[in-house]
């Protein structure tokens, strides 16, 4: 036998032995679905987008995005619908969405394309029935979830901090209302979780009711009314997005009150609309930065369909890293991204493979702001 064909046949051994999260052959990441289960207006879904468009434009590869209009049902279906056309993608960007995750996952395996699970993780039951990424499902590749406590939490702190020095407190005492997003969402499950972590350190907030806002405008702003209603002593609503912040200002104004004045909000997104009420002093922080994890995604597939496999130094399972945008740093942020425009950033800088002294992805947009 040839030099030429022993090689092939020993080729064709290894890949046949090989599990699908073992790079072998560097290849090229071309296609990438980001899966949105949005209807195309959400602010965070469009930067989300962006981001992972400018990513991809620095890698060589294209996105597409496929929308799913609020309907978990459809989002599996739009999905399955494109994974029987040619040509196949690459990789899946998808979130849980209303816990649809282990139907994606199911998908992702049947068809044969490596899914990446970012933003909203598999609740605690599911997690147990499919595993880790790679354990029982070898085409789920890897996911990434932004630490959505942390975000409640310091939205929580902001609000406290900012009522007690506008003089909103009855001795210390800060009456709060919330509004969730869609109540089985993770993401709005742990942002909650981080609101109450830090509502059972301080005891000094009286939270009078949580009501749920589907992350709508709309349903927000008549929440927000009905709340005031409700509690005349009302001087703090935390709001689980930026969405639902920019609701609760409009149910504010719509009472007759002056939002940043007589009752403080905050969101969690970075939206534009999130960036520009809090520069106009309507909204106290908005909370983010993980619409990133799309990007940082496809610098980590990126890096893994060139042989070298993050699961090595990072793990199969990542976390993104949120931060504060208040009335200090949000013209900066403006400046430079506030159009959603992502390009200018060289997403190469992050990628192992293009530089070999990194060993562990930075996983936070500060890192980029530079």
């Amino acid at each position: 036998m040839s030099c030429i064909k022993r090689f092939v046949a020993a080729a064709f051994i290894i890949l046949a032995i090989l599990q699908p999260g073992e790079a072998v052959f560097a290849m090229d990441l071309k296609h990438v679905i980001v899966l949105r289960p949005d209807d195309g207006k959400h602010p965070f879904w469009g930067l989300f987008e962006s981001a992972s468009r400018a990513a991809c434009a620095n890698f060589g590869c294209t996105v597409e995005g496929i929308r799913s209009d609020w309907n978990q049902v459809e989002m599996v279906e739009r999905l399955e619908a494109r994974l029987k056309q040619a040509p196949k993608p690459d990789l899946i960007l998808f979130q849980s969405f209303k816990l649809n995750g282990p139907k994606v996952i199911e998908l992702a395996e049947k068809y044969k394309v490596y899914a990446f699970l970012l933003n909203a993780d598999l609740d605690e039951g599911q997690r147990a029935t499919m595993g880790a990424p790679r354990k029982k499902y070898k085409f789920w590749i890897g996911k990434m979830m932004p630490d959505d406590a942390l975000g409640g939490k310091l939205m929580a702190q902001s609000l406290y901090e900012k009522a007690v020095e506008n003089g909103l407190d009855k001795d210390g005492e800060v009456t709060f209302a919330a509004i969730e997003g869609n109540h089985a969402d993770g993401a709005s499950i742990e942002r909650v979780k981080g609101l109450n972590a830090y509502i059972a350190q301080n005891k000094k907030i009286k939270l009078t009711q949580i009501v749920e806002g589907k992350w709508l405008t709309g349903l927000s702003a008549e929440l927000t009314q009905n709340l005031i209603r409700r509690y005349p002593d009302l001087h703090v609503i935390w709001a689980a997005g930026d969405n639902t912040a920019i609701g609760v200002i409009d149910g504010i104004k719509a009472k007759g009150k002056v939002p940043g004045k007589d009752i403080l909000t905050a969101g969690l997104d970075w939206s534009a609309e999130g960036l520009h009420a809090v520069k106009d002093g309507q909204m106290e922080v908005t909370v983010g930065g993980h619409f990133m994890e799309g990007a940082w995604a496809i610098v980590a597939m990126y890096d893994f369909f060139k042989g070298h496999d993050f699961a090595k130094e990072d793990g199969v399972s990542m976390h993104s890293k949120m931060a504060v945008i208040d009335k200090k740093n949000v013209g900066r942020y403006l400046e430079k991204y506030g159009a959603g425009d992502f390009s200018a950033i060289n997403f190469k800088q992050f990628s192992k493979v293009e530089n070999p002294a990194i060993k562990k992805y930075t996983l936070d947009f500060s890192s980029a702001l530079k």
